[in-house]
């Protein structure tokens, strides 16, 4: 008897475990088409509210060109205006795009003063003409207009000085970004993060008395960084700039032309190829590009980031249908 009433317990039992295991799996099998469900309908939703967007911006009237440039214009004021003072020339740049009152930029004037040269009037002569004085000389790079506007396209360069016991290594010293007009938008003096061992001022122009009181490193380059934000970044040997201001900018809107194919030369044999560059092509200095295909001169004596930025720029237009198809075929065969 004892027996029997042990194998009936041991039955009931089992007979338990086997209907709460079969509620369980009913019950996962529940949660999962729930959840299909609710997936299904944020599927719906995220459709529907797409479409009402697109719905909406098809109902706004389209923008005339005079309202699209008057909206850029109040962009780029706006963020302008709640821009940190990084530079002792930030109100003058605000206001035409030129530095006449800062004592740090007095005597580079001539960066962003267009000369008496400028103004001639442009009748139609070749280019070589255009870009040389009465005495035969090459003139240096001047903006096109005096819209001082933050742009789609923008022109970096940046200056460095020396660091270490030899100096050889470098640091951010200046900065400057240009329009597409070739005006200044930004250009500020770096307070360098190590003890300058060589200011290199035959070649950078920079002097210890501007780095005196200069913004720190992080402003400046919260600044740039802001800025050149979904922009086309244009520049010679941009990965460098890049390297001194410890900022990365997308590859698909970076325009080097120190790597861009018609603008380089063959590698020499003692050379190494330059990360970016054409397979067995070297780079050419900006000033022997900018005397060949622009007819202008730079970098004579000390350098100026203003004209060197907007040297980049102007052969970036020279070559930019060129330079934009052969990024769309490109982009075309990775895909």
């Amino acid at each position: 008897m004892k027996k029997k009433k042990k194998k009936k317990k041991k039955d009931g039992e089992e007979e338990k475990r086997a209907h709460h295991s079969g509620k369980d799996a009913a019950g996962d099998d529940g949660t999962a088409e729930e959840k299909k469900k609710n997936k299904k309908k944020r599927k719906k939703n995220k459709l529907k509210r797409k479409q009402s967007e697109r719905d909406e911006e098809e109902e706004k009237p389209a923008m005339s060109e005079k309202e699209k440039r008057k909206k850029l214009l109040d962009e780029s004021k706006a963020l302008l205006a709640n821009a940190p003072s990084v530079s002792a020339n930030w109100q003058k740049l605000l206001a035409r795009g030129d530095i006449k009152t800062s004592e740090k930029g007095k005597h580079r004037k001539h960066d962003f003063e267009p000369s008496s040269s400028t103004r001639d009037n442009r009748d139609g002569r070749d280019n070589d003409d255009e870009n040389s004085n009465e005495n035969g000389e090459f003139r240096r790079p001047m903006p096109t207009s005096r819209d001082a506007s933050v742009t789609e396209v923008l022109a970096m360069d940046c200056e460095m000085v020396g660091v270490g016991e030899d100096g050889t290594r470098s640091v951010l010293a200046r900065v400057t970004v240009v329009n597409e007009h070739g005006n200044v938008v930004l250009d500020t003096f770096v307070e360098s993060t190590e003890k300058v061992t060589d200011y290199r001022t035959k070649v950078s122009g920079v002097r210890p008395r501007d780095l005196k009181n200069a913004p720190k490193f992080a402003d400046v380059q919260k600044m740039v960084s802001k800025l050149i934000e979904k922009k086309i970044v244009v520049g010679h040997g941009l990965k460098n700039d890049f390297k001194a201001l410890l900022l990365h900018h997308p590859r698909e809107r970076t325009r080097d032309t120190a790597l861009y194919h018609p603008l380089t030369r063959p590698l020499r044999s003692h050379e190494r190829c330059v990360e970016g560059a054409p397979r067995g092509r070297g780079s050419r200095s900006l000033k022997e590009l900018t005397r060949t295909h622009l007819r202008m001169t730079i970098q004579e004596g000390e350098h100026s980031s203003a004209e060197d930025a907007r040297a980049a720029l102007f052969l970036y237009a020279k070559f930019k249908k060129k330079w934009e198809q052969s990024l769309l075929v490109a982009m075309k065969k990775r895909h």
